[in-house]
């Protein structure tokens, strides 16, 4: 953070006002270093300021900042005060919110938030290039655990909706250009999951694999990594309907 600090003092001696990005960078190095409160000093000058507004990596950059301290609530809180402020969340606000309270086990929250992510098409769990399958090697453990769960959660309940309704059949797979409010996949297919080989990597090893395969075992689902493709996980359809078809606990 002195290299930071160190640029905005030799652009005031310079008669350069700092701008928004200068700012951003301080923010951001205050906060990668656990101090919030010279972070959080910086943003309210800037929101007092006429010349200077924050923007969304402001936002981003203090909340990040309190994510990766363990403190959840007070990102929650930078989340809001954009909100307030009129300025959307991005992909990044949602992802580090998303992961930050997938790591304090606040599961149903990060559910929420993601569901919200989706629902702005800010970014989709279904693959551009191959229908039907997930593709989450791009998203954090938070928002691909929660991604599961809301695939696999909007297929139950609507085989549920359909049981009734003999040889009916939803729709499947997903088109990220042409997503409606919710995409189902068809039961009756099996589902694979695009994790990649280990972008999200944790000592060398794959985060999302295991992550995944956790969430599937809390919700009594089987499933294995294809023998051709190591960087995907498959769910036959006989263990999806066997899914669809149980109660829910």
């Amino acid at each position: 953070f002195q290299e930071a600090e160190k640029c905005i003092r030799q652009m005031i001696s310079l008669g350069i006002e700092p701008d928004t990005n200068s700012l951003n960078r301080l923010i951001d190095a205050y906060g990668r270093n656990g101090l919030h409160q010279k972070a959080e000093k910086v943003f309210e000058k800037m929101l007092a300021s006429e010349n200077l507004q924050p923007d969304v990596l402001t936002f981003n950059c203090l909340m990040d900042s309190y994510c990766k301290s363990g403190n959840v609530i007070a990102g929650i809180q930078v989340f809001k005060r954009m909100c307030e402020h009129g300025i959307k969340p991005d992909v990044s606000s949602y992802g580090i919110l998303i992961d930050a309270l997938h790591g304090k086990g606040l599961y149903s929250l990060a559910g929420t938030f993601y569901l919200s992510m989706n629902r702005q098409r800010l970014m989709s769990h279904w693959s551009a290039r191959h229908k039907g399958m997930l593709d989450l090697h791009k998203f954090n453990v938070g928002q691909a655990t929660a991604a599961v769960k809301l695939v696999l959660r909007d297929m139950k309940n609507t085989f549920s909706d359909l049981s009734s309704q003999k040889a009916v059949r939803s729709t499947g797979g997903g088109d990220s250009c042409n997503e409606t409010k919710s995409v189902v996949h068809d039961p009756f297919d099996d589902l694979v999951i695009i994790t990649g080989h280990g972008l999200n990597r944790s000592n060398e090893r794959s985060t999302l694999q295991p992550a995944i395969f956790k969430v599937l075992e809390t919700m009594d689902i089987s499933a294995e990594v294809m023998e051709k493709n190591k960087g995907r996980i498959i769910i036959k359809s006989s263990e999806l309907l066997r899914y669809c078809k149980g109660r829910d606990e």
